[in-house]
């Protein structure tokens, strides 16, 4: 069966996240329910009926469904998510992941590009703009000078 491969935590999330739709269904039911038997009948007053019986049938639905959810938490019938346990089988699982890959690397995918190392010199700049550019250093320099100049102006308006 089914059900039994799944764990009972699983079967929980899966019921419980059916909740609205089983809720809106029921009360679509009774509203097509009732418009059709109105526009058969020549009524007005099935709608709303059917919509209310809907509106019932959905929360007795959520009732037994979260009433089974919380019996499965109060029974421990449910698989507890060890956090601790869980890190460590997904370590010891990539690791030997790894192993295997590196072992044997005759299936890895042929790479589309390689990355180049990275520069030799770390302080100096390596776009060809930035040292051929005097013109835009120049104006750097004089947004600088322009600023600590507004700097001493200002610590003068203060003083005064």
């Amino acid at each position: 069966m089914k059900r039994d491969r799944l764990s009972s935590s699983a079967i929980n999330s899966l019921d419980a996240s059916l909740i609205g739709f089983v809720m809106a269904g029921c009360i679509g039911v009774g509203y097509f329910a009732g418009n059709w038997l109105d526009g058969k009948l020549g009524t007005t007053y099935w709608t709303p009926i059917l919509v209310i019986v809907g509106v019932i049938a959905g929360a007795r639905q959520m009732w037994i469904t979260v009433s089974r959810i919380r019996k499965s938490f109060s029974d421990g019938s449910f698989d507890k998510l060890n956090v601790s346990e869980f890190r460590k089988n997904e370590t010891q699982n990539a690791q030997q992941r790894n192993r295997a890959a590196n072992a044997d690397s005759s299936h890895r995918k042929p790479r589309f590009f390689h990355v180049p190392p990275p520069p030799e010199g770390r302080g100096k700049s390596t776009f060809p703009a930035d040292e051929k550019d005097a013109a835009f250093n120049d104006q750097i320099e004089e947004l600088k000078q322009l600023q600590s100049e507004i700097d001493q102006i200002d610590k003068e308006d203060e003083s005064n």
